[in-house]
């Protein structure tokens, strides 16, 4: 395959995948921050400080560090992880889509 940098300029920094792997690992901070904190608007649901289940198919060590990472600087409370693969965890989203009300 032939190189199509012009000469003198430098390799890219950032692999597509340490791209991606930052990429999944802001969108799951942005997605736990909006579980909980800020000023209380009323309603029901359940209280803050609480602990949270972050479910998760990344059983590949680089995405199991960058959520590992993203769960250590969440502040909200005690996240656990729960990592399951990805053929069982298909398997048991179907069945659970598939069953009927409780």
């Amino acid at each position: 395959m032939t190189n199509l940098r012009p000469f003198g300029v430098p390799a890219a920094a950032v692999s597509r995948r340490t791209l991606l792997t930052g990429t999944l690992g802001a969108g799951a901070l942005a997605a736990l921050t909006a579980c909980g904190g800020g000023e209380d608007t009323g309603g029901g649901g359940g209280g803050g400080g609480g602990t949270v289940t972050f479910g998760s198919n990344w059983a590949d060590e680089v995405p199991k560090n960058a959520v590992a990472a993203m769960i250590k600087g969440y502040s909200g409370g005690e996240v656990r992880i729960n990592t399951v693969d990805h053929n069982s965890f298909q398997e048991n989203i179907n069945s659970y889509l598939q069953g009927g009300p409780d």
